[in-house]
């Protein structure tokens, strides 16, 4: 508290506060693209609807979807913004009167948090297979929809910024009426957290089988997901700040 005077000439005191010129918090990072493009399908198998040199040649299966590729893979997240540093402060009084103590704010401010990685695209569909001509359905078998390609991986989340360094606080008072008059915070500010990772893509649809007219539909394997993204690392912390604090003879 510090001494002022009212409309009566008595000294009466107030609460004040001391902010230095902190650091704002770092600014999160961005989030990275999601890939909705898929993996190409695979070939649908051959109908052959004639004969070859009198040998009839069977329906085939349906090629495999493609596995996603580079292509295919979320964007990486981007880092966060580092969080700002405390600037100095240096207050030199001749009395330093209170009625409690007089507090000095001077921390670091936090690190923004990484961006989320994107996630992965969608593997590439199987073919259908072919059907077989009516006459030779119960000679041969239903030519199979192909598997589904595997997903695009999910990319990493970017790192945490790091925190910002707390100030340089420097108080010196000739005298108070306290013994313990000046409370002074110079924290380091704390790294910012991780992005997550993105999300797997799915995997490619089955492809259709090669039934007979008229019987229930089904289809091949559905491909595997692909894998997901890492976490990003935390940030770093900020480094605590300088406090001194002297009673001297100078000042009195």
């Amino acid at each position: 508290m510090a001494p002022i005077s009212n409309d009566t000439g008595k000294a009466e005191t107030m609460d004040i506060l001391f902010m230095t010129s902190c650091g704002s918090e770092g600014l999160p990072g961005a989030k990275g693209d999601d890939i909705t493009e898929k993996a190409a399908s695979g070939a649908d198998g051959r109908e052959i609807k004639k004969f070859l040199k009198k040998v009839y040649q069977p329906a085939e299966n349906g090629t495999d979807g493609i596995d996603a590729g580079p292509a295919q893979k979320g964007s990486p997240g981007q880092p966060g913004d580092p969080g700002g540093s405390c600037g100095s402060l240096i207050l030199e009084v001749k009395e330093l009167i209170c009625g409690t103590q007089l507090t000095i704010m001077a921390d670091g401010a936090d690190g923004g948090r990484g961006g989320h990685g994107g996630d992965g695209g969608r593997g590439g569909a199987g073919g259908d297979g072919g059907k077989q001509l009516e006459k030779y359905q119960d000679q041969y078998p239903e030519a199979r929809g192909g598997r589904g390609g595997r997903g695009g991986d999910g990319a990493d989340g970017g790192d945490g910024g790091p925190g910002g360094n707390g100030g340089t606080v420097t108080v010196r008072y000739g005298t108070s009426n306290l013994s313990d008059p000046v409370f002074v915070s110079a924290g380091a500010g704390q790294g910012g957290p991780g992005g997550n990772g993105g999300n797997p893509g799915p995997g490619g649809a089955g492809g259709k089988d090669g039934v007979r007219e008229g019987a229930e539909p089904s289809y091949g394997p559905e491909g595997p997901a692909g894998a997901g993204g890492g976490s990003g690392s935390m940030g770093s912390p900020g480094d605590s700040g300088n406090i001194f604090i002297e009673q001297t003879e100078e000042l009195r």
